[in-house]
């Protein structure tokens, strides 16, 4: 099986032009830096070596965060109260932090994305996904977190779309695609070796995104 890397964050950072989160997928990418998650849970937490509960946290928040506007006043108390069940140690003046932290001090760039997309979707009617180009018609009222969640969610449909045509095309005489999970493709056959290099060779090819050429990396397990 073949999974996309940290492909929701990915297409995060690449939509709004991160500059912190593109450094440090750049980083893992070429075997220089730590997994994205556990950069963001050691700037979230001021840590040097993230416990299992603070890399789980950060990531959670981290979305969380992003799918609520910046700015919206009850944003805080919603991602608590997402947040809380699991982990119920964490007050809502913690993620009320957090989120500074977040947006104006990390990912300065991304207060600026939300605004911008928020203010183009209530103009146009629309939010289009940068990938597949499709759009998500609004009729009157826009919903800011639908704005914020559509073109993210859309660019891992499409590209897991576009692998799994690739990798069918792919397949001989007993081999098998299973199914899907999420951003993971299963396939099954005789040869693992060959299967694997049909993964990599199929999964993970250049897709133009937002105005450039970008590769979504793979993680490949087999058994």
């Amino acid at each position: 099986s073949a999974d996309f890397s940290a492909v929701e964050l990915r297409a995060i950072a690449y939509h709004a032009n991160a500059k912190y989160l593109i450094e440090h997928l750049n980083r893992f990418d070429a075997g220089l830096g730590p997994k994205i998650h556990t950069v963001n849970a050691k700037n979230l937490f001021g840590v040097d070596d993230p416990s299992p509960v603070q890399y789980t946290l950060a990531k959670n928040f981290v979305f969380g965060s992003f799918y609520q506007p910046h700015d919206e006043p009850n944003a805080s108390r919603a991602i608590w109260a997402i947040l809380v069940p699991d982990f119920p140690d964490i007050s809502l003046a913690d993620v009320d932090r957090l989120r500074r932290d977040w947006f104006y001090k990390i990912n300065p760039e991304l207060p600026e994305y939300q605004d911008k997309l928020i203010a183009m979707a209530t103009a146009q009617q629309r939010v289009t996904a940068p990938l597949s180009g499709i759009d998500f018609l609004f009729h009157g009222k826009i919903e800011p977190n639908k704005v914020l969640n559509y073109p993210i969610q859309n660019t891992q449909a499409e590209l897991m779309r576009r692998a799994i045509v690739r990798v069918r095309s792919r397949l001989v005489e007993g081999e098998y695609l299973w199914g899907q999970v999420h951003d993971e493709l299963i396939v099954e056959g005789p040869d693992p070796s060959r299967l694997v290099s049909v993964l990599r060779e199929e999964m993970p090819k250049p897709v133009l995104f937002c105005g450039q050429m970008i590769t979504f990396p793979i993680e490949v397990k087999t058994g």
